[in-house]
């Protein structure tokens, strides 16, 4: 049997997909509550540097992120 602490620990953690473009696939774990802005944070990422999508549509930065949310997040590039 497994001590609760150790279980209400996991119920606070959510499992995440995130095909980053063009580095590949990572999957991570990120505390419930986390929104795009703070995974984007973690992944040392600029918000206005890149277009994150869940399945097809893009998503803005205080989305939350849910159990086993699958995120596809391209950079962009732009130059004059």
């Amino acid at each position: 049997m497994e001590p609760t602490g150790s279980r209400s620990k996991e119920a606070n953690l959510l499992r995440v997909r995130v095909d980053l473009i063009p580095e590949g696939m990572k999957e991570l774990t990120v505390p419930r509550g986390t929104i795009i802005e703070h995974l984007l944070h973690m992944l040392k990422l600029n918000p206005e540097e890149v277009i994150v999508l869940r399945g097809e549509e893009p998503i803005t930065e205080d989305e939350e992120i849910v159990d086993d949310d699958c995120l596809r997040i391209i950079r962009v590039v732009s130059g004059g």
